[in-house]
């Protein structure tokens, strides 16, 4: 009876996500992408419960299945667990990860899921996949809206790209950050059309999404959060009509500026703290990997003199690899091919760019996003299975600038609707 409401439940969400962009040029892709976004959580489950032997996705989901059992103890004690910063001290063992912050939001964030679905990991990932989906449904649409000829780009990006498709769907903390990521573009992007009339609606949404997704995965919210205010704010401050030159150095002086200021939000995100934890992490999960999932950087043993001579591979490495020299295990197999064909895009696109393409106002704080966060994820992260959950966070972002505009895409999909 449990499974058939929820099913029911979700079927009705969807179709009103589905109604609310009713008139879309892509709605022919709306139920294919859900469709397929929901069974990949279930695959993701899968995969962990049987090939990998639980990993963090059913640690977290047991953790909170007994955080949830608190509730029949005393709803509002468990509503104290759910906003407190302690619980007791043997509820604290029981759950685990003691001394892991970011760990246990997670598991309370999720134990709401478990209570409401009766303690189904299969549809807590459902409500999960589909909440990512929404949020970058809303955001294929919205790039659509502001430019027609970029929809499929978007679609074949953020939708149906097969890592980002995977790796961002079921109970995961990236599945919460793509769908936060889509709905924070979709909302305030300066360069698409506002819909004033839902900007309130847009901001009681925003301001607890942020706040409870910030601590969880600070790397990537300070990083969205920052490109997105310096390119809201530089469109404010700058005059229309002025040069490329002056448009790109004023955002990069605003972005500058953000980043000293955001990196203040978080212990970790400070500038004489962010060497030393970068290769803290670093260190631990290379002593953790075995060599053939290992990424190798150069040693040295100054934290920011380390992170400095590496960073130009790390964004090589998180971007194009692994690669044909890294061929291995049969998911690695995959990513390689998935790489070998975005790669080809991009030699594709580099032949036909034009001053036009580097003109446009969005292209370089795109760019911005991917390089920053594919040199600190990669380099923090020198593990290829782990590290191909985490470029969710902006690999989307670097192939819809790969083909946007790109002539093989755009011939590949022009018999499609």
């Amino acid at each position: 009876m449990v499974w058939v409401l929820h099913i029911g439940l979700i079927a009705l969400l969807s179709w009103w996500v589905f109604r609310i962009y009713i008139d879309s040029t892509l709605r022919p892709y709306f139920w294919y992408g859900l469709s397929a976004k929901i069974l990949a959580g279930v695959g993701f489950g899968w995969l962990y419960q049987y090939h990998f032997q639980g990993g963090d996705t059913w640690s977290f989901f047991e953790s909170a299945k007994i955080l949830s059992g608190q509730f029949s103890q005393g709803p509002m004690d468990y509503l104290r667990l759910l906003a407190g910063n302690s619980m007791p001290e043997q509820l604290s063992i029981e759950i685990g990860y003691q001394g892991q912050p970011r760990a246990l939001l997670m598991v309370r964030l999720l134990s709401v899921l478990t209570l409401v679905t009766g303690g189904s990991y299969w549809l807590c990932g459902a409500y999960l996949s589909l909440f990512a989906f929404s949020g970058l449904w809303a955001l294929v649409n919205r790039i659509a809206d502001n430019d027609p000829g970029s929809g499929k780009a978007a679609i074949g990006a953020f939708i149906f790209l097969p890592s980002v498709l995977f790796w961002s769907s079921g109970v995961s903390k990236e599945t919460l950050f793509i769908g936060v990521l889509g709905y924070l573009v979709a909302w305030f992007w300066p360069n698409f059309k506002q819909q004033n009339h839902r900007k309130y609606l847009y901001w009681s949404l925003t301001i607890p999404m942020v706040l409870l997704l910030f601590p969880l995965k600070y790397y990537y919210m300070g990083v969205l959060l920052t490109v997105l205010m310096a390119t809201i704010l530089q469109k404010w401050l700058s005059k229309p009509n002025k040069s490329w030159l002056m448009e790109h150095g004023a955002w990069m002086a605003v972005f500058i500026i953000l980043i000293l200021g955001v990196s203040w939000l978080h212990p970790n995100l400070r500038i004489n703290n962010l060497s030393d934890l970068v290769k803290t992490n670093a260190l631990e999960i290379i002593a953790q990997t075995n060599e053939e999932a290992l990424i190798v950087f150069r040693d040295n043993a100054d934290p920011t003199i380390w992170m400095g001579i590496n960073l130009p591979w790390a964004i090589v490495t998180g971007l194009f690899r692994p690669g044909i020299g890294d061929w291995g295990s049969f998911l690695k197999n995959l990513s390689i091919i998935e790489h070998l064909v975005i790669t080809i895009f991009l030699v594709v696109r580099v032949r036909s760019l034009n001053k036009e393409d580097l003109l446009k106002p969005d292209w370089l704080p795109c760019m911005v996003y991917v390089l920053i966060l594919a040199g600190l994820l990669t380099l923090s992260t020198p593990n290829f299975g782990t590290l191909a959950r985490y470029k969710v966070s902006f690999m989307p972002v670097f192939v819809f600038l790969v083909l946007n505009n790109n002539i093989w895409w755009n011939k590949l999909t022009k018999s499609l609707p």
